[in-house]
Parts: C-alpha cells; sequence; structure tokens
C-alpha cells in the first residue's frame, strides 16, 4: 500500500526526526490515527512493536531497502513528495518542494541537501525552536568540526540538546525507552556491502563522513577529537543516541566503564585536582547512587538494578515518619525509586520502587503493562505532609500517593491532568484547560501552595489549599498565560516579566516564589507569591526581563544562566542547576520577601539586584562549563545536572549525564 496522506495536511509537531538512522530519521509521518501511535513510539525513542499497513515505506527505509521505500511514496501531497525527496534528492526541485512546505517545515529541505553533501553550508537557525532549532544547530555543529572548530562544534551541539530537551528527549540522547530490536546505522551498512547504482546507493554515497544526526553522539565524537578518547564512540553516559542503544549498551553483569584517555593520563600522575575551596564554598561530594566508577564514563546495565540509575532527571531529600528519604526520578527507566534512610555508601540499593513490576524490568507504562501502575520519564518528585507526589511527564499527569509507599509497584491515589488512570493523552486528548496538563516536569509545595510546572503548556499552575484531594479540583492560579486555554510560548511574542518558555521546576521561601524558565535562561521570582497572572519583579540569570541570552562560547559568570531546569530554596540558600554549563550555583543568601537582599545589598524591585552566586559546584570556577570539566568522571564533576533538593546542609544533584545522583554536604 503506498503512503500517502490528504494534501495539505501537515505533520504534527514535535517531529519525531532526527534521533534514528538516515534517511529513516528525516521521514516525516502524516497526522492520521495509525500515523499517531507510531509517532508516539518515536518521540518516546523507541521502534513500533507493529507497524501499520500504511506506513511499510518507513519499515522498509528503516531496514536499509530504500529503494523498496521509495517504491512505497507514490502520492502526490507532501509529506510524500518530501519523503521521496530524503532518499532521492533528484526526485523533486528542491526550491519548489521548500516553497509548499513553507515556514519552518522548509529548512528540512536544506537540511537534506547538507547531509547528503549537496550544499556545502547548514542552513540558519534563526526563527525556529524544538527539534528543528536542534538539528539546525546540530548541522551547523558539523560545519564547524568540518572547519578546525571542535570547540565551536561541541557548544553547538549543546545548544542544540537544550533545545530538544523539552520537546523530544531522544533526539537530545536522553532515554525515552529502549528499542525493541537492535539496527544498524547507515554508515554500518556500508562497510562490505556493495549495490548497483540507484537513488539509495547515491544517498549513501553523497552522505559525508561526521554529518550525524544524533546530538549525543555528536558531541561525544568532537571530544573524543579533542581529548583523545580512545574508545569507540556511542559509549558515553546517557548521551548514546537512541538509534544506537540497541548495539551500544553492553551487559557484563556489571555496568560496563570506559575509560578516556586524559583520566588514565592523570591517574599515573596523582589524584586530579580538586577545585580550590573557596568557590565551592565548604561543600564535598559524598556518596553517589548510579554509575559505579569515578575516572570513566560508565554506561548503565542493559537490565536495571535496585542501585543504578539511567538519566536521572528529578530528586527529593525528605522526611516521613521520622526518618529520611531519599527519593530519585529515574527517568530513563520508567520509574521512581525510594530509599527509606539516605544511603552511606555508593551503589547502595533503594528500598522500594515504583512505576515497575521490580527492579530489574525497565520501558514505558510498568514495561508495557500499562499506564494504572506504571509511568512514561517521571521528572519531579516531591515529599510533603507523609504524601508523595511524582511529574509522570511523558503521562501527562500527576500522581499523588497520599502515604509515602512501602511496597514496589504501588498504585497511586489520585491523579491529575487525566480523567481516569488509563488515561496519558497531553490535554486529555483534546485542547488546553485548566485541568490539563502537557509535559508536567515539576511540582513544589511553598507557603502552604502546591505548585505544578506545566512546561508543555508553557504555564505554572498554583493550587491554593495545598495538594489537591481529588483531580476535579481546578487550579486557583494560571501563571505565565493570559488565560487557561492559552499555551503561547512567551505568550506569542518576545520573552516577558509574565512568560516562560520552559517553566521547568518551582522553589522559594515565604513571600518569594521562584520558577526556573529553562528555555529563557533565567529564574523568574515573584513577591509577595501571586494571586493571579501577573508580572515578575525579579530575575535571576539575565540582565533584565525582556532578555533571554546565552553565551555559550566564553567564560560564563555568577550571575548568568544556561537552561536552569532545577531550583531549591532552604533556610535562606538558594541552589539552582545551571544545567548546560554543567554546574550548580548556590546563594547562600537571596533577595528575600521584603524587597531587600537578606546580605543587605539593595534590591530595586525591576530584578536588577539579584547579585552573582556565592558558590560553584562541578566546575574549578565560575568562568569553566565543561562536561565534567572536559576531563574523567569524578565524586564532584557533573554531566548535565538535570534536577536538585537541598535541605539545609545537604544538597543532592540528580547527575543526568553520569547516571547517578550524588549526595554533597556541607560540614
Amino acid at each position: 500500500m503506498a503512503d500517502t496522506t490528504p494534501p495539505g495536511r501537515a505533520p504534527a509537531r514535535p517531529l519525531p526526526i532526527g534521533a534514528f538512522p538516515l534517511p529513516f530519521g528525516y521521514l516525516l509521518l502524516p497526522d492520521d490515527a495509525p500515523s499517531r501511535l507510531v509517532r508516539d513510539d518515536l518521540l518516546a525513542g523507541r521502534l513500533p512493536g507493529r507497524w501499520p499497513p500504511s506506513l511499510r515505506g518507513y519499515e522498509r527505509a528503516l531496514r536499509g531497502n530504500f529503494d523498496g521505500a521509495l517504491a512505497a511514496f507514490t502520492g502526490d501531497d507532501l509529506i510524500s513528495r518530501f519523503n521521496r525527496f530524503v532518499i532521492d534528492t533528484g526526485s523533486q526541485e528542491p526550491g519548489r518542494l521548500r516553497e509548499d512546505l513553507g515556514p519552518p517545515l522548509g529548512v528540512l529541505v536544506d537540511l537534506v541537501l547538507y547531509a547528503t553533501g549537496r550544499t556545502a553550508s547548514p542552513p540558519d537557525a534563526a526563527g525556529l525552536d524544538g527539534e528543528l532549532a536542534a538539528l539546525v544547530l546540530a548541522a551547523q555543529a558539523s560545519a564547524a568540526a568540518e572547519r578546525g572548530e571542535p570547540a565551536v562544534a561541541i557548544e553547538l551541539l549543546a545548544r542544540a540538546t537544550g533545545q530538544a530537551q523539552p520537546v523530544y528527549p531522544a533526539l537530545a540522547g536522553v532515554p525515552a525507552g529502549r528499542h525493541r530490536r537492535p539496527h544498524r546505522r547507515p554508515d554500518d551498512r556500508l562497510q562490505g556491502r556493495v549495490r548497483a547504482p540507484g537513488p539509495a546507493a547515491r544517498w549513501r554515497a553523497a552522505r559525508p563522513v561526521g554529518r550525524h544526526a544524533d546530538l549525543s553522539l555528536a558531541r561525544l565524537l568532537l571530544r573524543r577529537a579533542v581529548r583523545g578518547v580512545h574508545e569507540r564512540p556511542g559509549c558515553r553516559a546517557a548521551a548514546a543516541p537512541a538509534a544506537d542503544r540497541g548495539r551500544a549498551r553492553v551487559d557484563q553483569g556489571r555496568m560496563r566503564t570506559i575509560r578516556v584517555g586524559a583520566a588514565a593520563g592523570r591517574a599515573a600522575e596523582g589524584p586530579p585536582a580538586q577545585p580550590p575551596p573557596e568557590v565551592r564554598g565548604g561543600w564535598q561530594a559524598g556518596p553517589w547512587v548510579g554509575a559505579p566508577s569515578p575516572g570513566g564514563l560508565a554506561l548503565p546495565s542493559a537490565q536495571p538494578t535496585a542501585s543504578w540509575l539511567y538519566a536521572p532527571r528529578g530528586v527529593h531529600l525528605g522526611t516521613h515518619a521520622g526518618h529520611d528519604l531519599l527519593v530519585v526520578a529515574d527517568t530513563g527507566n520508567h520509574r521512581v525509586l525510594i530509599w527509606h534512610g539516605l544511603p552511606t555508601s555508593d551503589e547502595q540499593p533503594c528500598d522500594v520502587v515504583l512505576g515497575q513490576p521490580d527492579t530489574t524490568s525497565e520501558g514505558p507504562a510498568a514495561s508495557g503493562r500499562g499506564p494504572r501502575r506504571g509511568m512514561n520519564l517521571p521528572t519531579g518528585v516531591l515529599v510533603h505532609d507523609g504524601m508523595l507526589v511524582v511529574a509522570d511527564a511523558w503521562h501527562h499527569r500527576v500522581l499523588i500517593y497520599r502515604e509515602v509507599p512501602a511496597q514496589d509497584y504501588a498504585e497511586p491515589d489520585l491523579i491529575l491532568g487525566q480523567p481516569g488512570p488509563d488515561c496519558v493523552l497531553p490535554n486529555r486528548g483534546g485542547g488546553c484547560g485548566a485541568r490539563s496538563l502537557y509535559w508536567p516536569f515539576g511540582v513544589a509545595v511553598v507557603e502552604g501552595r502546591f505548585y505544578v510546572a506545566d512546561t508543555g503548556n508553557r504555564r505554572v499552575l498554583g493550587w491554593q489549599g495545598g495538594i489537591p484531594t481529588s483531580g476535579g479540583i481546578a487550579p486557583d492560579l494560571v501563571l505565565g498565560q493570559p488565560g487557561a486555554t492559552c499555551r503561547d510560548e512567551n505568550r506569542g511574542g518576545p520573552p516577558g516579566p509574565a512568560s516562560f518558555r520552559w517553566p521547568h521546576d518551582i522553589t522559594g521561601v515565604p513571600g518569594l516564589l521562584l520558577v526556573a524558565d529553562a528555555g529563557n535562561h533565567r529564574m523568574l521570582g515573584w513577591h509577595p507569591h501571586p494571586g493571579q497572572d501577573r508580572d515578575a519583579d525579579l530575575v535571576i540569570g539575565q540582565p533584565g526581563f525582556d532578555t533571554a541570552g546565552e553565551w555559550p562560547y566564553g567564560p560564563q559568570r555568577g550571575d548568568a544562566l544556561r537552561f536552569p531546569y532545577a531550583a531549591d530554596a532552604d533556610a535562606g540558600r538558594l541552589a539552582v542547576a545551571d544545567t548546560a554549563n554543567n554546574r550548580v550555583l548556590v546563594w547562600e543568601q537571596f533577595p528575600g520577601q521584603d524587597g531587600a537582599a537578606r546580605d543587605g545589598a539593595a534590591w530595586d524591585g525591576a530584578g536588577r539586584g539579584a547579585r552573582p552566586a556565592d558558590v560553584v559546584l562541578g566546575q574549578p570556577d565560575f568562568a569553566a562549563n565543561g562536561e565534567n570539566r572536559w576531563q574523567g568522571v569524578e565524586r564532584d564533576s557533573l554531566c548535565w545536572p538535570y534536577g536538585l533538593s537541598l535541605r539545609g546542609d545537604t544538597l543532592a544533584v540528580a547527575d543526568l549525564g553520569n547516571n547517578r545522583v550524588v549526595i554533597w554536604r556541607r560540614p
């Protein structure tokens, strides 16, 4: 059956493109019922178990039968024409196809031309966002690498990853599920295989070596060129692209550790140099759970365990029944782990697992058993008044357990954002509304109010009475949008004091609410807590409310942020995960509820009083921003810290890129 879609029907975004092998990785899916199920699988970073008959062309392209795929795309609609162009660029006139696709999809024509070597320069990313911006930035990184500018290429890929993270984690190299069967990259098929000339063979022959669509693999290859990594590509912790995990992840009964040249060289010279104590403020990295080996890059075991993690995004330090708790969102394994008592040694196994029937299962929705007890990319976690709250991000809901579970595979007592426990559609399968959610990533209770970072709807929801007791209770506050049905990025305009791009986490103290607006590279603050949508009066990380810039190429500063995905406050101290700068910033004192900084520095009410951080963790100084300090994994190094939790002199950091959670303490 030919793969066609009615003329004029545009594919739905985010597009599941770029994370799988080319040319399959650039094919567009129609927006119809059979395709939506496949699209959901691809966006989650996994291949569908079965291909609908109408999508056989896509399956053929994935298996390397490019000529068969080309014969299947026979329609005259835009998607079929573009897919023929992806496989055989000579089949369509690029200018006409670009014009017919229109903005923003027209840029895909130029991406294909660059990937196949028909043009020398990649397209411009201006005006693009999400997965489209990520792919263009990755192409620009390839061009920078070909020019001999690896440092520029690495930073472009860091920006690409930041664009992809909120909308398409699999493209960013963040695991959203395992493939059901391994498959090879087009580069592998080229070796030892000769085919008669044809459109598909010309495509493979034209593709320049080194132009990778997979962001995390490309970053590793570039760092390998700069730092002399001698192991094979694809072995970076939490960075093996979705298309390679079937063959890159190795199960040897234990987690495999990949040594890097820089770390090995230091081992012969003595212990690595530590950041000076004054920039760390006395904080020391202690036990961790997750990857077991400092000095190397560790791959998670092919089968989860009770102690190892795969790309953790959320962490919470709490108490329950008089005992300390550590709760971790083990995002890549689609589960939440609970330790009753803080771990005192590395790799200490958890006591309870939620979202999976046991500690060795993985996969969304309890490994396919269903969402009633399963999860899909859980991110934010919280314990409050004896209740456990989980932001089940890709099921577009918030789970509430009225008691912190003591048994594995417990079912939540209450669900926010969905009409029932088996429902998982974004915005309840319809338009944005007061009781719907789209990628909720963060949850918090601040001054008795319960907040949810409804990231995909670019807003923060608030419940004045605390954690709801019923899923039917609508929020009292919609912050960041003019109404409950609106979901435009930055309210449909440029950044401002009342808009969000990717609100990702919430924290605060009495009289001050803080929101991590990751996509605008800033923290926004409201004094006092807002009772209705209104302008913020504090900004951290930007010089003003109308800017959203980042500076990836030069030295960083203590008052600038790049994709801050998490923040927490306690006892007048503020900690922020400055994720793309691979560091955590700590303010020992920060602007308080009385309109003045706690240390007495002036705060003018326009947000200009947010002074630089006092402490930096994970880097040797405030200027540096390298992943693991561009060296090996050490106990106090960081690679994309994505979540954190602060309680007194204890700080837990979800070190996503190193597949671990590290507990820091200040004696």
